[in-house]
């Protein structure tokens, strides 16, 4: 597992990612998961933050590289 500082208020962050074949149009699926304590700020909000900033970005730049 790989340590890492950063500068979201997040501790005990720790993520995955899942992929799993999909044969309709050989396709793949894949999970992006993550647990995390939010420290002084609103937990809903930075939930959602991580969702569309680091997720959806992540997500767009990997169909990005392989389009």
């Amino acid at each position: 597992m790989k340590s890492f500082e950063g500068t979201l208020p997040v501790r005990d962050y720790v993520a995955g990612v899942r992929l799993h074949r999909v044969t309709d149009r050989n396709r793949t699926f894949a999970e992006w998961w993550a647990d995390f304590e939010v420290v002084g700020v609103d937990r809903d909000a930075m939930v959602a933050r991580i969702g569309n900033n680091v997720f959806a970005e992540g997500f767009r730049a990997v169909a990005a590289k392989l389009a």
